[in-house]
């Protein structure tokens, strides 16, 4: 299964406002739930009227927030693919799984977040903390392109094995944060001309290292499990599978 993930970021300091506000929270979480409730009934009953698909909430009970424009997302969304693709409502991000739209067996996963102008920062809300954290990705712009500068091509065919061997063994793709972070870890001298030798080179020294001293491409600051780009879904799980798959190649 191919997968494409996706940042959207809203320059809007009235929305980001509106979902903080704690005389609100409560109010919005009840509306989440309600939302979940809809479409759980909506997947037992057959499909009706388009505009019955879309329940339309008043603007009078709360301000218009990050989850309302998620929620408008979704409803323009679903009247643009076709009855094959199914969209999903998570609580981090929408995924939409399509045949027919985007090519045979295609899921893409789309983060609704905020975007500051100035820091160029994207802003994604946590909904148990009532608060937005940043997500830059101007570091790991950075550090790939001195990582490339340094290894070349290497480096970035060892990215693209390392995706084909976790997809084929698994039918997913790998968190991309986690494996950038763990090959950009990795000493320059290892990457070579010869793709085999690089792979066993690099694997070895992953299996090796202790986990806790690889730090995140996006903030070297952090841990790659402290990286929340790295620690939302399952990627932890990722990680354990992909040692899992390298172990088959230790010399």
């Amino acid at each position: 299964q191919s997968e494409y993930t996706y940042f959207l970021g809203v320059s809007n300091k009235e929305i980001e406002l509106n979902s903080t506000d704690k005389k609100h929270f409560f109010k919005n979480l009840w509306k989440r739930f309600k939302r979940a409730w809809r479409v759980t009934r909506r997947k037992r009953k057959k499909k009706k009227k388009d505009d019955e698909m879309y329940d339309v909430e008043s603007t009078n009970i709360t301000k218009y927030n990050i989850d309302d424009l998620r929620h408008d997302i979704i409803f323009y969304l679903s009247n643009k693919v076709t009855a094959t693709s199914v969209i999903y409502d998570y609580e981090d991000y929408i995924s939409i799984i399509g045949k027919e739209d985007f090519g045979s067996n295609v899921k893409i996963n789309i983060y609704v977040c905020m975007y500051d102008d100035k820091a160029e920062v994207f802003k994604m809300y946590n909904y148990r903390k009532n608060k937005f954290f940043d997500v830059d990705f101007n570091e790991r712009f950075r550090n790939l392109d001195a990582k490339v500068g340094r290894c070349g091509q290497s480096f970035i065919n060892l990215v693209q094995v390392y995706n084909s061997l976790y997809a084929k063994a698994y039918n997913k793709v790998p968190n991309q944060i986690l494996i950038e972070s763990l090959l950009f870890a990795c000493p320059d001298i290892l990457f070579t001309d010869d793709l085999y030798q690089t792979f066993i080179n690099v694997s070895n020294y992953i299996r090796m290292t202790d986990v806790s001293s690889i730090r995140s491409i996006c903030n070297n600051d952090k841990s790659i499990f402290q990286e929340k780009l790295i620690t939302l879904k399952s990627a932890q799980i990722d990680f354990s599978k992909l040692i899992k798959l390298l172990d088959r190649y230790k010399v």
